[in-house]
């Protein structure tokens, strides 16, 4: 092993002292003028001869702001009632179901309300307002 790098050391000492190529502009001892380099012109602008299109433009009109899309509050409301039904808060469950969620709204992992409730009076109310569980609606092809 120690042989292999002795080599490799020897080897690597040869090749780096091998002659240094000269460059061609460095090989005369004669002195050079230096000259000073002259820049290119700008180069010209190019103008068309004729317009290439007519550009028209639009009457200034003001611009109205889009409005928040009506999801938003509903899906807080489904938000808001999944958590309701999960913690069996009933005044809270009768707050979303009156602002507009769904009461067969899903979670991320697909659950309902009843799927999360938390006792038989919360589940009585979802109930009457026709709430189901994932299995239920899965069954109806919801």
């Amino acid at each position: 092993m120690r042989s292999i790098l002795v080599t490799f050391a020897a080897a690597l000492v040869l090749v780096g002292c091998g002659k240094e190529p000269q460059s061609p502009e460095n090989s005369s001892t004669e002195p050079v003028a230096i000259e000073p380099v002259q820049s290119a012109p700008p180069p010209a602008e190019a103008m068309p001869v004729e317009p290439v299109a007519k550009v028209e433009t639009a009457p200034d009109e003001p611009v109205a702001e889009p409005e928040p899309a009506p999801e938003e509050p509903i899906a807080e409301a489904n938000r808001a009632l999944l958590n309701a039904a999960a913690s069996g808060n009933l005044e809270a469950i009768e707050q979303q179901l009156a602002a507009g969620a769904d009461v067969n709204a899903k979670d991320e992992d697909g659950l309902t309300a009843m799927d999360r409730f938390r006792d038989e009076d919360t589940a009585a109310l979802l109930r009457k307002h026709g709430g189901k569980t994932r299995r239920e609606l899965k069954a109806e092809g919801k």
